[in-house]
């Protein structure tokens, strides 16, 4: 199913749009018909909760008890950096609504494998093959985390921590996302100042290369689930007040995708603190399910290699 492209407030100055594909959860079967036939561009997947699923019903209130007591990671607009935030400041902030309260509080991404909410924000079965749970990675939060975004905020350009493959399942509210493939997300990067394009300030005249390229683009509504895929980069734009639940994955399917992601970075210096090349070097063979997992595994590893032949040469 597809629907008419979405639109932000602050748009990217591409040449054309088009609308995510939506389908149903039902329609999937299994994790690997979903790598197979779903996962290569953004997709929405409606019917994730049946009727009776405690998430339908999980209110803010609910939310805020669930977290404990706990400082929130929030991200500032104004520093472009993480602040941990007083539980009740953020829900009063949040309360307020309005991007004029002036915090610059952005959008909270708070990890919660380790609180009540955590069996609420399970992954649906197709996004449960994740190297980031256990060893040789051990992040396992980035499984899961709470998402609260107060109304009229605004996400720009950017992509997810090592480019991984991402989603997100709204319990209320809707955000409005534009997606820039893996062959046209450089294109928005200002290399000088080691950031994306922001469609809200930057000149489209800076970033010449977008003007042929296509954005896909989707309004998540509360009860939907939005999944991206590795080296995605993308844009998102709150409609209304909206909380959810999130995560990252790493796996077999699309581990060629986050590797040479994740290389770009280091060449921008960007690059975060996991050491990708040494996790994979040490992946245990029983968590590669299918040959073609085990032969992107290698691809990645070679390119990996191969990048820092390259860049030993370039020194």
């Amino acid at each position: 199913m597809m629907l008419p492209p979405a639109r932000s407030r602050f748009p990217l100055p591409v040449a054309a749009r088009r609308a995510v594909r939506v389908v149903h959860a039902d329609e999937i079967r299994g994790i690997d018909d979903f790598y197979e036939r779903f996962a290569h561009e953004p997709l929405v997947v409606r019917g994730i909760w049946p009727p009776g699923h405690p998430a339908r019903e999980l209110s803010l209130a609910d939310v805020q008890a669930g977290l404990g007591s706990r400082p929130l990671d929030v991200w500032d607009t104004r520093r472009q950096d993480y602040l941990a935030v007083p539980l009740g400041a953020f829900f009063e902030a949040f309360a307020r609504g309005s991007p004029a309260d002036g915090s610059g509080w952005n959008i909270v991404d708070h990890h919660i494998v380790d609180t009540p909410l955590a069996p609420f924000a399970a992954p649906p079965p197709f996004l449960r093959r994740n190297w980031f749970v256990g060893a040789p990675v051990s992040w396992d939060g980035m499984e899961r985390s709470v998402v609260l975004t107060p109304a009229g905020r605004f996400s720009p350009l950017h992509l997810d921590s090592y480019g991984m493959q991402g989603w997100m399942a709204l319990v209320a509210g809707r955000k409005t996302w534009e997606f820039l493939s893996p062959a046209e997300t450089r294109a928005a990067w200002l290399g000088e100042e080691r950031r994306f394009f922001d469609a809200r300030t930057d000149d489209p005249a800076r970033v010449p290369g977008l003007a042929t390229a296509t954005a896909y683009t989707a309004t998540l509504e509360a009860g939907e689930l939005l999944f991206f895929p590795g080296g995605w980069a993308h844009q998102v734009d709150t409609d209304e007040a909206s909380h959810g639940f999130g995560g990252s994955l790493l796996n077999e399917h699309q581990v060629e995708a986050h590797v040479r992601g994740w290389l770009w970075e280091r060449e921008q210096g960007v690059a975060g603190d996991l050491d990708l090349r040494a996790a994979l070097e040490r992946m245990p063979a029983e968590r590669v399910h299918t040959p073609g997992g085990r032969a992107n595994l290698t691809a990645a590893l070679r390119a990996c290699a191969e990048w820092e032949a390259r860049a030993g040469g370039a020194g």
